[in-house]
């Protein structure tokens, strides 16, 4: 239970900005060769593309082979026009662009002896990527807006693709502001980069998200999986990147209004009645010009506010503590955009967004309500990209990017001790945090196109420079927290008691660098080789400047600084391959290798923090500190150290083919294979031998090493088909993941400072769902009646089975396993919901639509007991079953306005 202690001394750091994420833009782009009537290229050629929406024209000429490359477009629809003096023009009509998508478009002109009309022809663009080959899927704004979202949190809609599941918290509940539930591949979700307009929206301590967005204002994006290009670092396991709306040339705006209360609710799975229950959810977007074909405007603000409730259950064995209790939750989500174009050559972007929020977070399960904290957030951002056009044909994208975020974690009741039962975690929680952080991005990436006997290179290379500053201030364990070995016992096993001083303050800075270098090289029309190359450095991404007041006591505590981890240099390939030269069948594969951002918290907290006095006494006659009658100055100290440490990385190997069937029906299949390594994990150096310590000086000595690792092998399936009148999504994930341990902190039960064999802790993740189906869809009936759908099935999660004891002896009875039982070899309950939206345009008047909206969640009333909420100690009254669990059947009641 020392975990208790260490991770409340490192919570704060959960909260400070952002390292560095370099990105690639959230753009999409268009690529071909325009020929002459004999099929022989032409030079020279004005290629231009204008913006269905701003009516923002991009131009670009083609080479001496004929071809052309637009790139930097927003998502959205274009008219693409190819034409030449003494050549008859040739528009495109309707080309659709989804973000990170590139497609190939080919024209053919023909002589023109006289001034003719311009020959249109209305397309929909190619119905495959036929050069790319990241293992990539899109969520366009169809589905954002069709969709039933529960939260309406946009990290959630990302696990509605293959290869995407919940990752798992510290809690027995839901998220709490700023954490992404969502993880991608071989590992958890500190390893996941969000990038909203090319700006890193995660906090670089624990990789978990400084804030959310108005759904409203996203008009898509893309989940990548493996093989992205070199533009896209600081995420081991995947990325998630975000375009924002932009206004037009025509002013539109759209609102919504949705209203649950308890009486729409079904009961729920612990509850013997309905609780008081009330949410509201509302929203509203303008956008429009300021000065036509010019510049624009898009701004949207949304506010949940929810009188929602957590169930306690101990199964009996605290029935004082049961019931369903009220657990407030406000957030405020704004959003405004400026986009203004300077002239042909020269675009410029100004983005602001913030979240300010309050919830009482950490009730539920076997948390009672005391036991609960006010997690408050405060967060701000703006980004100011400028993308300039050079005659040449060289593209230079420049981005701005400052994040400032203020949390803070409170205690929910009166000071007093903290109580751990087996079944049970009461009186107010063990630590207060509050932090502050700001976080400076500057990146700037450089394109162009070269065309020569080898074939066609599209380079891209950049820079990305990031700077941050964290303060977090926090107390932990004032009045002292004790350890019960059974639900029954009167007294405790063991009490934990920090002394002065309680608070702890630190200042943290680390400076990142990045560069890249990209080309995506097509020898031939039907094969596109990706070649890229990046590298990583930080200055004091793991505390390099710190030297431990304990330097030299102990052998293991370094004397001097640990240096700079300077060989993140990243080589990826990949290849995209089009057999047939249809553009109906596509074969993707590559390797490549891939850095996390370093996790600072542990160093830069627990490193400076060594020396803090905390006493651990077993079998205390008494929960009040006052009678324990300890001496501070006799209290040995608790110390950390590490030694040198890795960047955590992921080597990813992936193969799979994409196939449009008659129909239009699209199938992909993606194996890919991911091996993580260099993962952070802690373990105690100080273990009890002959019922007391090893070195008797220091009450802990906690070492923290990059030893950790992960595997995942996974097969990837989709069948996605649009029709006139709708469209449907059939995603499936097999998977098989395995590591050493589930977050960076998790301690292993290993205490021997010469040997690090972490064999025993080989097992299956916490977020191994083997099996996970989800499948969504949308379609419009007669009477402007619009249905959609999502139904998700995840097979169950592991989790580790204890005894309770202290088998072993180590006075710790938090890690001992029945005999012969590995980690995570047990599993929870399945995981089944249907949630339905139907929309009704009950009024059309002008060029405004009203709506009347009803959604309803969890359909089948389903029990889908909570994974981290399954107690773990065989002979509990749960054990092996979930104590708490997401709400049954929900129904929510709206209105919708928009343009008609």
């Amino acid at each position: 239970m020392a975990r208790g202690a260490r991770m409340l001394i490192v919570l704060p750091l959960m909260t400070a900005a952002a390292l560095p994420l370099a990105g690639q833009a959230p753009t999409a782009e268009i690529i071909g060769v325009v020929r002459d009537s004999a099929s022989e290229p032409l030079a020279d050629v004005d290629v231009l593309a204008l913006s269905r929406t701003t009516g923002f024209a991009y131009r670009v000429s083609t080479s001496s082979s004929g071809r052309y490359w637009l790139r930097g477009l927003p998502p959205g629809g274009y008219d693409l026009t190819a034409g030449r003096i003494g050549l008859r023009a040739t528009t495109r009509e309707g080309v659709r662009l989804s973000i990170g998508q590139t497609i190939t478009i080919d024209f053919t002109l023909h002589p023109s002896a006289v001034e003719l009309e311009p020959l249109s022809v209305r397309v929909g663009g190619p119905p495959l990527e036929t050069t790319n080959s990241e293992v990539s899927y899109v969520l366009d704004r169809q589905r954002i807006e069709q969709l039933p979202e529960e939260a309406r949190q946009f990290i959630e809609l990302a696990q509605l693709v293959p290869g995407a599941t919940a990752g798992t918290v510290e809690t027995g509940g839901p998220p709490p502001f700023g954490t992404n539930g969502t993880s991608v591949g071989a590992l958890n979700r500190q390893s996941l980069g969000v990038l909203v307009d090319g700006g890193d929206f995660t906090e670089g301590l624990f990789g978990d998200l400084n804030g959310s967005l108005p759904l409203l204002a996203i008009q898509e994006f893309e989940v990548v999986q493996s093989q992205y290009s070199a533009e896209l670092g600081r995420a081991a396991s995947g990325i998630i990147n975000v375009a924002t709306r932009s206004g037009g040339n025509e002013l539109h705006g759209e609102a919504f209004g949705l209203y649950r209360h308890q009486t729409l609710t079904a009961l729920g799975a612990f509850e013997t009645e309905k609780p008081d229950f009330n949410r509201s959810h509302w929203g509203a977007a303008l956008g429009g010009p300021i000065s036509a074909g010019r510049t624009h405007f898009f701004a949207a603000f949304e506010r949940r506010a929810e009188n929602t409730f957590s169930t306690v259950n101990t199964g009996g064995a605290f029935p004082g503590f049961e019931g369903t209790f009220k657990t407030p939750f406000t957030d405020n989500l704004l959003f405004a955009r400026i986009d203004h174009r300077a002239g042909e050559g020269h675009e410029l972007t100004l983005r602001y967004s913030g979240e300010i929020g309050e919830e009482l977070f950490g009730v539920g399960g076997t948390s009672a309500l005391e036991y609960g904290q006010n997690n408050t957030l405060d967060m701000h951002s703006v980004l100011v990209a400028h993308r300039w056009m050079l005659p040449s044909g060289w593209l230079n994208e420049a981005r701005l990017h400052v994040i400032s975020t203020q949390r803070s974690l409170l205690r929910n009741a009166s000071p007093g001790p903290t109580l751990f039962y087996p079944s049970l975690s009461a009186g107010p929680h063990q630590g207060e945090e509050r932090s502050r952080s700001l976080r400076a991005e500057l990146r700037d990436d450089v394109s162009l196109i070269s065309t020569g006997r080898s074939g066609t290179h599209r380079v891209s290379f950049g820079t990305h420079l990031s700077w941050l500053d964290n303060e977090t201030q926090s107390a932990f364990f004032e009045d002292g927290a004790f350890f019960f070995r059974e639900d029954t016992d009167p007294l405790p096993a063991r009490g934990q008691i920090s002394f002065d001083p309680p608070a702890i303050e630190l200042d943290a800075r680390n400076l990142q660098l990045a560069f890249y270098a990209q080309d995506d090289w097509s020898p031939t029309p039907g094969l596109t080789l990706a070649l890229g190359l990046r590298y990583d450095i930080e200055t004091n991404g793991t505390n390099q400047d710190f030297v431990s007041p304990f330097a030299g006591q102990v052998s293991f505590i370094p004397t001097f600084p640990r240096s700079i981890d300077k060989d993140n240099l990243a080589p990826r390939i990949g290849f995209a391959w089009d057999p047939t030269g249809g553009g109906r069948t596509v074969v993707r594969g590559g390797f490549g290798i891939f850095y996390d951002a370093s996790i600072a918290a542990p160093q830069v907290a627990l490193e400076r923090s060594s020396g803090v006095p905390v006493v651990q006494v077993f079998n205390p006659a008494t929960t009040a500190i006052d009678e324990l009658m300890i001496d501070p100055d006799t209290v040995p100290p608790v110390v950390w150290t590490s030694a040198e440490i890795e960047t955590a990385m992921t080597r990813q190997s992936s193969l799979g083919i994409e196939h449009s069937l008659p129909g239009e029906v699209i199938i992909r299949i993606d194996g890919l294979f991911v091996q993580g390594r260099n993962l952070l994990l802690e373990r105690n150096l100080n273990p009890i031998e002959g019922g007391a310590p090893r070195h008797p000086e220091f009450a802990q000595i906690l070492q923290m090493v990059s030893a950790g690792r992960a595997d995942a092998k996974m097969l990837l399936v989709e069948m996605r088909k649009a029709f006139p009148r709708g469209w449907v999504n059939v995603g499936y994930t097999l998977a098989d993941r395995k590591n050493t341990n589930d977050n960076w902190g998790a301690d292993v039960p290993q205490n021997d400072p010469d040997v690090l064999d972490l064999d025993g802790e080989w097992g299956p993740a916490a977020w191994d769902e083997r099996h996970r189906v989800v499948a969504t869809g949308g379609i419009g009936l007669p009477l402007d009646v619009t249905v959609a759908a999502k139904v998700i099935y995840a097979s169950a999660r592991p989790f580790t089975a204890i005894t309770g004891r202290d088998d072993n002896g180590d006075l710790d009875r938090t890690n001992d396993r029945p005999p012969g039982e590995g980690r995570n070899a047990r599993r929870g309950p399945d995981f089944f919901r249907t949630d339905v939206g139907l929309t009704w345009s009950a009024l059309t008047s002008g060029r405004a639509r009203i709506g009347l909206a009803l959604n309803v969640y969890n359909l089948f009333n389903t029990t889908n007991g909570l994974p981290n909420s399954v107690p773990t100690i065989v002979g509990s009254p749960l054990f092996g079953q979930a104590a708490a669990a997401f709400p049954g059947r929900q129904l929510e009641l709206g209105v919708r306005v928009g343009p008609s």
